[in-house]
């Protein structure tokens, strides 16, 4: 075993364990987290630094990769370890390298192996499982990290408990299960299962009167803690002890836990909140309102718009601000839908991933995703939780994952209109308004510099469209160069179709972004949109755009709308379509890319024959 995760970080290389403590052994572990999958930069930071991030924070994310590359073996087939590309990086780990791996996959195989009835060889493997396990997994990375993927495992090694003891008890083990299950009992005392199996063990080994007791010790437990009854499974194994009989081992074995009676976890899996939050007033008014409603009313609001415009900053400093409101858990799922590192996440594996977080073990998790749905709404059901759906795809992809009737809210984040979704408010964001964009500037670059510079400031944060995510890269680059006025910095975003390339980090890329929600467009979106890049102009109607696309108006309207409702145009008045101008950049250089010149030149023909026509207005004449 190289790595080992499921308990206090260990590193065996070559045989001999190696120390990786500190920042380096958190980074360690925050890959490890998330083995074979890439984690960009800023994950990176806010798991090493939390709130209190350095000026120099990507520099020593780099050294201590570099130190992790120098102490770790290579990879099973010779390569790298730890890989990078622009923005992140990975650990490479084979299954029998990693702990946390193995235990799945143990726990995988001892199923199977019970299933097929090899009782001892299913023994066998679910022993080894627990053998892996010393104590909390990731307890390097801050609290909430690793929040969801601990209670993962955490509930993979109480099934594996229960299926041994149900393994013992099948096998006439008595004592060895009742030796398993008292701790057990004692560590986790509302799994009513474990107490059915405590039960029929005690039972089974003669001790009749010790049996009862269990049941009497539960029974209180319950009504206790939860203000419940025991269930059936529970009041029929007293009855059985009761009347002298052995609990079937059919009855242990299909035993399941019971999710929604137990105590829900208080642990919120949010990342941080943005310390330089700015603006955004009515939105977050909107959010938080939305959030305090009266109990018992299910509140689900979307956020869109543009890539970069700042939704999932949003929903974040929302949540945060709602704490209170949702005592029983606080929880972010990134769905995926504009990553381009992943697929969109399908929403059965969503669901089986919020389940785990909320107790209910792997086993337990049906595959059907209707009923993993209505498993998940009668988890919530009487809870008071706070989900953030992030970056969804579609409403397909959200409508499964959301609570019934009750007391949760659900804040979504997406690039896409989720027309799809009835009954849910909307807020789609704007670009920032010039006070707003010169706040954040100035809060991002940290000194003296923006308000030394009160024009040049505003040139900056026009060249960036008021768009927070290019504002964020701007000020960083002037914080890193303290050399750099920030005339230099606004001179160099002026030189013609070079503020993209400007507006670049080692975790941040507009290019990139805007690639993404490209590429998930259909054929004709896609070359509608590049040859609006060609325009001379940034607003325009229909007929200007199928005199570009060369196609009826009948045509080109609709594909037009599914621009719009992705948000890579803005309509502010009815029948015209305005693209941003760093898309507009952007668009230009992908029809440039993909875009012959004959192509071109027809296209910027056609626009210029229609925009002649003295009776049609149909362009912007300035640019």
């Amino acid at each position: 075993m190289l790595f080992r995760v499921l308990g206090p970080l260990e590193v065996r290389a070559d045989g001999s364990p190696a120390e990786f403590a500190g920042k380096p052994g958190a980074l360690l572990a925050l890959l490890l987290l998330h083995a074979n999958a890439w984690v960009s930069v800023d994950q990176i930071i806010d798991a090493l630094w939390r709130d209190a991030v350095p000026a120099s924070a990507n520099g020593n994310v780099k050294t201590y990769v570099w130190q992790l590359r120098r102490a770790l073996p290579p990879a099973v087939d010779g390569g790298p370890r730890v890989e990078g590309h622009p923005g992140g990086y990975r650990i490479r780990v084979d299954l029998g390298e990693l702990d946390s791996m193995l235990l799945e996959d143990l726990a995988r195989q001892g199923r199977v192996t019970m299933g097929e009835g090899h009782c001892d060889r299913a023994a066998e493997l679910f022993e080894a499982a627990l053998a892996l396990w010393r104590g909390r997994p990731y307890t390097e990375l801050p609290d909430g990290t690793a929040g969801i993927a601990t209670a993962r495992l955490e509930e993979v090694r109480w099934e594996v408990c229960e299926r041994l003891a149900d393994v013992l008890l099948a096998r006439g083990r008595y004592l060895e299960a009742v030796t398993l299950l008292q701790p057990l009992t004692a560590d986790d005392q509302l799994r009513e299962g474990l107490w059915v199996r405590l039960i029929g063990a005690l039972s089974g080994a003669g001790r009749r009167a010790e049996a009862l007791a269990a049941y009497q010790r539960a029974r209180r437990l319950l009504h206790d803690e939860l203000g419940v009854d025991p269930g059936p499974e529970l009041r029929e194994a007293q009855r059985q002890v009761l009347a002298g009989e052995r609990l079937p081992v059919a009855t242990l074995a299909t035993v399941a836990p019971a999710p929604v009676e137990r105590r829900p976890s208080r642990h919120s899996y949010l990342p941080r909140d943005i310390p330089d939050f700015i603006g955004r007033t009515r939105e977050l008014a909107a959010l938080v309102a939305a959030g305090r409603q009266p109990d018992g009313a299910l509140r689900v609001a979307v956020v869109d718009g543009m890539p970069g415009v700042g939704k999932t900053t949003l929903a974040l400093h929302a949540a945060h601000r709602l704490l209170d409101r949702y005592p029983d858990g606080q929880v972010l799922c990134d769905l995926h839908g504009h990553s381009g590192q992943s697929e969109p996440v399908e929403p059965a594996a969503a669901l089986a991933v919020l389940l785990r977080a909320f107790g209910v073990t792997g086993a337990a998790v049906p595959a059907d995703l209707d009923e993993r749905a209505a498993l998940w709404r009668a988890t919530l059901a009487e809870r008071r939780v706070l989900l953030v759906l992030d970056d969804a795809a579609s409403a397909a992809q959200v409508r499964p994952l959301l609570p019934g009737d009750g007391g949760c809210l659900v804040l979504v984040t997406s690039r896409s209109r989720l027309a799809g979704l009835d009954g849910v408010d909307t807020l789609t964001l704007d670009v920032f308004p010039e006070p707003d964009a010169l706040g954040l500037f100035a809060a991002g670059v940290g000194d003296r510099r923006v308000a030394d510079e009160p024009a040049a400031s505003a040139e900056v944060v026009r060249l960036c469209g008021h768009l927070p995510v290019a504002i964020r890269i701007a000020a960083g680059r002037l914080r890193q160069r303290r050399a750099w006025t920030v005339g230099l910095l606004a001179d160099r975003l002026r030189e013609e179709y070079g503020r993209l390339a400007e507006l670049q980090a080692e975790d941040r890329n507009l290019s990139a972004m805007f690639a993404i929600s490209y590429r998930q467009l259909d054929g004709a979106a896609q070359r509608m949109f590049r040859l609006l890049g060609l325009a001379p102009c940034q607003e325009i109607d229909v007929a200007a755009a199928a005199a570009l696309a060369g196609v009826p108006v009948d045509e080109a309207e609709p594909t037009m709308e599914r621009l719009l409702d992705q948000h890579l145009l803005m309509q502010r008045r009815q029948g015209w379509y305005r693209i941003h101008d760093l898309l507009h950049e952007h668009a230009r250089q992908v029809a440039f890319e993909e875009e012959t010149p004959a192509q071109r030149q027809a296209a910027a023909a056609r626009f210029t024959r229609l925009a002649r026509r003295p009776t049609v207005s149909t362009v912007a004449r300035t640019a």
